[in-house]
């Protein structure tokens, strides 16, 4: 419980600061800069680190309530976003995040990311994703749901997520992250094929790892 208590916290105020406390204590000048540089605090959800953010804290905060009550069914729906989704998308966001940013610093944001996330914060969003999955697959025993079923859910949050990129690139006509804007459309369709390929490797990941610590192994 405390575990879960802890990390829905964490994310909790992880969304609260993205939406308030960048905003906090700077000139009218910085907030105008940071507006530009983020198109605003409502245009934040167009940010893959934001939809696992809200999707952790709703996981974590939800697990520690049914830590409390144990409703039999809650658990099963909770294993189930937690296989499907939580553990590899967690695992993508922090994976592809750093490594893009290993490549380029500017792949990722344009600007100077220490000049609007301080660097502790930037950790927080984007290294703590996947430690909280992997402790919670770690402290926690999951049943994983048929590969089939999990993957496909799997698979269709992240072409929703694509299709609101694609939706607000056509209101826009940039792309949420810079890297997208200097590929062609066929590199830009293979690096969207190649991630749904990656997001079914981190399932199979999460429910490897999950049967050599609890031997619970679903196929």
């Amino acid at each position: 419980m405390l575990v879960h208590a802890g990390l829905a916290v964490h994310f909790i105020f992880a969304l609260w600061y993205l939406r308030y406390g960048i905003w906090i204590r700077v000139t009218p000048e910085e907030a105008k800069k940071r507006i530009k540089d983020v198109g605003g605090p409502h245009n934040l959800i167009q940010f893959l680190t934001v939809w696992i953010l809200f999707l952790q804290a709703y996981f974590y905060a939800i697990s520690t309530v049914n830590d409390l009550i144990n409703i039999s069914f809650v658990q099963a729906l909770l294993d189930y976003v937690f296989a499907a989704l939580v553990f590899p998308c967690s695992i993508f966001v922090t994976v592809m995040f750093w490594t893009l940013v290993r490549i380029d610093p500017k792949a990722i944001f344009e600007g100077n990311l220490n000049d609007v996330l301080p660097s502790w914060f930037n950790h927080s969003v984007h290294t703590m994703p996947a430690i909280s999955a992997v402790l919670e697959v770690l402290s926690y025993p999951h049943v994983y749901p048929s590969s089939m079923s999990g993957i496909t859910t799997l698979q269709i949050f992240a072409a929703t997520y694509i299709t609101c990129c694609f939706y607000s690139n056509t209101l826009s006509g940039t792309w949420a992250y810079p890297f997208l804007n200097k590929l062609s459309m066929p590199k830009r369709t293979l690096f969207f094929a190649a991630s749904h390929l990656v997001l079914a490797i981190f399932y199979h990941c999460g429910n490897l790892i999950n049967y050599i610590v609890w031997g619970l192994l679903f196929s």
